[in-house]
């Protein structure tokens, strides 16, 4: 330590100025003597009161330069700087039994503070060990709450499918039953249908023919009358009477087949030879008239 703060000072320290007044001009300029110079006039220090070696020191600020005197002056000063520095640090310092004290203070309130924290720890893991417990048991009312609604929600939903079904099924049932309803309807309507067509197909034939027999009737009639009326004397007459007759005949047997019978009974009448006392004869038949020239 004191040759490190020595070669440190001799670093820093600058050579002597060649204008000092105790040496003249031709020494500062001369090189120094080979022989050592006279011993300084300070008094040496008690031995034991230095910290670095000394006369290294004076022999290395020498060879820099400085003389006998200025190298002993410097030593002498970094001594008591260096003695100055170590009484400073040795007062800024504290005993061995400040620092046990101090340890011994530290570890009592490190094991205090460790015990706090242990206690606390168990403390706050109680608490949290209690917290989850209950937190575990209110997820688990949660979970078979949760299970119970879903196994309502499931029955609720099964039942109204089956409602759904059934009324499906009831609905199928009640529009089979409507079709079945109006196909028998529609079965009997076809049935009445066919009655009726029937009936008026009989009816208009009956019709028909009930208007052909009086037709029939009275052209028969009305050459009856007229042949009685015109007299059947002569032998003219009398042919053209056989040939009314023939007419007449004919028209009798073609009573039956509609009003061309008494047509053809005008016409024989016509060549019976009657056509002076021809008449004309009207007859109204559903509102339709229908001459004969008798």
């Amino acid at each position: 330590m004191g040759n490190a703060a020595a070669n440190a000072a001799m670093n820093s320290a600058a050579p002597p100025s060649t204008s000092d007044p105790s040496t003249p001009a031709s020494a500062s300029s001369a090189p120094p003597s080979s022989s050592p110079p006279p011993p300084p006039s300070v008094p040496p220090s008690a031995p034991g009161d230095y910290r670095f070696d000394t006369y290294r020191l004076v022999r290395y600020l020498e060879s820099r330069g400085f003389t006998r005197p200025q190298a002993v002056i410097v030593m002498h000063t970094m001594n008591e700087l260096l003695s100055a520095a170590v009484v400073r640090a040795q007062a800024d310092m504290i005993t061995q039994t400040d620092v046990d004290n101090e340890t011994y203070l530290y570890k009592a309130a490190l094991a205090e503070l460790g015990l706090e924290l242990k206690m606390v720890r168990q403390s706050d893991h109680a608490s949290l060990k209690s917290e989850l417990d209950r937190i575990a048991q209110d997820l688990a009312t949660l979970a078979q709450r949760s299970r119970d609604d879903i196994s309502t929600i499931k029955s609720d939903i099964q039942i109204d499918l089956n409602n759904r079904k059934s009324e499906i099924r009831e609905d199928a049932k009640l529009m089979d039953m409507r079709l079945q309803e109006v196909n028998n309807k529609l079965t009997v309507l076809c049935s009445d249908i066919k009655t009726d067509v029937e009936m008026m197909k009989f009816d208009a034939t009956k019709d028909v023919l009930v208007r052909l027999f009086f037709m029939a009737v009275v052209v028969l009639v009305v050459l009856t009358g007229v042949n009685s009326v015109t007299g059947w004397g002569s032998a003219a007459e009398s042919g053209g009477s056989k040939k009314g007759s023939s007419g007449s005949g004919s028209v009798g047997s073609l009573a039956g087949k509609g009003g061309a019978g008494a047509g053809k009974a005008g016409d024989g009448d016509k060549k019976g030879g009657n056509p002076s006392g021809a008449e004309t004869v009207i007859i109204m038949d559903a509102g339709a008239q229908k001459r004969f020239n008798l």
